[in-house]
């Protein structure tokens, strides 16, 4: 696989990084039932992200540069507002850093299949 464009499920991705998709998904049942969803979402969002960054950077592994902000990456950043103590507010987030534009564009694609 060498274009972004071949990459469409997370079952694709797996292949490239040669994992077992049936197999790379930890087990999350000691996790609370209403989580479990969302923490296979995110490994699989992983797999991804690890898989479209390796295309992007001609077929070798891309690992962002956290403390460089001139890398030329493209970011999604979520969070969740939680009440903390009553009125208090606690903010969480996370994010991916992605090598390629094409991918971060069909993100939202790709995590639905």
């Amino acid at each position: 696989m060498k274009n972004l464009d071949q990459l469409k499920t997370f079952s694709d991705a797996s292949k490239l990084l040669k994992l077992d998709p049936k197999k790379v998904i930890p087990d999350f049942k000691n996790f609370p039932t209403r989580d479990r969803k969302a923490m296979v979402a995110h490994a699989k969002l992983v797999v991804i992200a690890r898989a479209a960054n390796k295309i992007g950077n001609g077929g070798k592994e891309w690992k962002p540069d956290w403390s460089n902000p001139k890398q030329y990456t493209h970011g999604f950043i979520w969070t969740a507002v939680r009440p903390v103590f009553g009125s208090t507010t606690a903010i969480i987030g996370t994010r991916f850093r992605l090598s390629a534009l094409a991918f971060a564009l069909s993100l939202p694609m790709l995590v639905s299949t």
